[in-house]
């Protein structure tokens, strides 16, 4: 569902004040056109998008809020892995992202931006699949590994505190994660 909203958010800002068609949605995400026509109404009953039949669909503000936050849980993301890894490969920084930021809560935003000491990412002005911006943020500082861990530490507690599950995917990748950074 996100990657959906995430598209119409980014194909909305290329053509402002028009809507978004199925097609357009479809080619984006590589999908087949009816695979869109079956997402819609279910963004629709979350009042997460406005759909006029045949014509497209634009974001309700509180897709735009959802959209804008997942957009910027992506991008911080992709600069967590790309400053605090060295990882540099733009599919791979997609797929990391893709994999995590579903997952995170707003509290767990917050403490992303401030562990990695950015000011607050505004998703209005990111153009999230674009590499070139995080190799732009010059006032990232690089992370040490203990200050990663304590983050990932408190991601855990907060996971704790929110009931998810001990064998959750983002556990696995936390987990994972840890296991990394005890190896440097």
């Amino acid at each position: 569902m996100h990657e959906y909203l995430e598209t119409i958010l980014r194909l909305s800002k290329r053509d402002p004040g028009n809507l978004v068609t199925n097609l357009d949605i479809a080619n984006d995400l590589n999908i087949k056109p009816p695979s869109v026509s079956e997402m819609i109404p279910k963004l629709q009953e979350h009042g997460l998008v406005e759909w006029e039949k045949r014509k497209g669909v634009k974001l309700t503000e509180k897709g735009l809020k959802l959209a804008s936050l997942v957009t910027r849980n992506h991008v911080m993301l992709k600069v967590l892995f790309n400053k605090l890894f060295g990882i540099d490969n733009d599919s791979i920084l997609e797929k990391l992202a893709c994999d995590i930021e579903h997952h995170l809560t707003e509290r767990v935003s917050h403490l992303m931006e401030d562990t990695l000491g950015t000011a607050k990412i505004d998703s209005e002005n990111l153009k999230a699949d674009d590499l070139a911006f995080i190799n732009k943020l010059d006032e990232l500082r690089v992370v040490n590994t203990t200050k990663l861990r304590r983050f990932l530490d408190e991601i855990t507690l907060l996971l704790d505190s929110e009931g998810h599950r001990k064998e959750s995917p983002l556990r696995t990748k936390i987990n994972d994660l840890k296991s990394f950074l005890l190896e440097e």
